[in-house]
């Protein structure tokens, strides 16, 4: 013998089951977000290391340029003989 459900027992379940479904597609996508964003972090403190290792090979190099320079500096200033 089957269960005969009402049109307000039918639309009550109907609306429960949006109200759940709502419900967790908002609980995923807060979920996603916080993931995208603790992602996007990490790739933005990578940059920021690059960018640091860079600058720092760059103040090497321009300072291994300005030992060059004085260099060729003081060679072009001896007395020649």
């Amino acid at each position: 013998m089957s269960k005969r459900y009402s049109t307000s027992d039918l639309m009550a379940a109907i609306i429960d089951l949006s109200e759940a479904t709502a419900h967790g597609f908002s609980s995923m996508r807060a979920e996603f977000n916080a993931e995208l964003e603790r992602r996007f972090e990490a790739v933005d403190r990578r940059f920021e290391s690059l960018e640091h290792k860079m600058n720092k090979r760059f103040d090497s190099v321009d300072m291994r340029f300005d030992a060059f320079e004085r260099r060729v500096s003081k060679v072009e200033n001896r007395p020649s003989a």
